[in-house]
């Protein structure tokens, strides 16, 4: 990130920072929330 630009170098500028996974799961955990449909009030 260089002057508010990410930036992209070559890995052997990067050898002391951790690697991020390649890939990542869409779905961490079941969603909670649910629709409720109800008459429409003021």
């Amino acid at each position: 990130f260089i002057h508010g630009k990410e930036t992209m170098v070559s890995e052997h500028n990067c050898r002391s920072a951790v690697k991020p996974a390649t890939t990542a799961p869409c779905l961490v955990q079941v969603c909670t929330y649910r629709w409720e449909v109800k008459p429409w009030s003021q």
